[in-house]
């Protein structure tokens, strides 16, 4: 959203569900890598190193406590590219990585512990390609959030 700061310029804010997505988002943008242009129930769009992209949202798995993550699958509307983004607690995203990315990922897993240890809340981010003719209503959530790649892990502080 857009709204008027002290000097009375006009500014962009974030606003989520929970403070670790707002802040994934306003560190996306201050390195200039991303920026989220807007969502509504059925498209997301942003901006990739100045490239806008559009996807068209397939399915939502919402977070529970019970399974600690949640998944958001889209569909890339440039070259229909459907993708799986998880997000969750390390303990629900590293049993779910592929042989490989259990590998590949241990600087992450290494970071993520360093991040725990000075007392920040860290947050796993992983992905899985899907076959662009899949029909995601016919696959079962367990095969959705199986055999992912790891994206990467952020630490925040807890400010309560």
């Amino acid at each position: 959203m857009r709204i008027k700061d002290k000097k009375g310029q006009m500014t962009e804010q974030y606003s989520g569900a929970s403070q670790d997505e707002v802040t994934f988002l306003e560190m996306c943008k201050k390195t200039q890598y991303a920026r989220f242009i807007e969502r509504d129930s059925n498209i997301i769009k942003i901006e990739v190193e100045k490239q806008l992209e559009e996807y068209e949202i397939l399915k939502v798995i919402e977070f529970d406590s019970d399974r600690k993550r949640m998944s958001v699958v889209v569909k890339r509307k440039a070259d229909g590219k459907v993708l799986n983004f998880i997000k969750g607690a390390d303990l629900s995203i590293i049993p779910k990585l592929s042989a490989n990315s259990q590998v590949t990922a241990q600087a992450d897993v290494t970071a993520m512990n360093d991040m725990a240890s000075e007392g920040l809340r860290t947050l796993m981010f992983a992905v899985k390609e899907l076959d662009s003719n899949v029909n995601v209503k016919e696959v079962s959530d367990v095969e959705l959030e199986t055999d992912i790649e790891m994206l990467g892990v952020t630490g925040l502080q807890d400010l309560l």
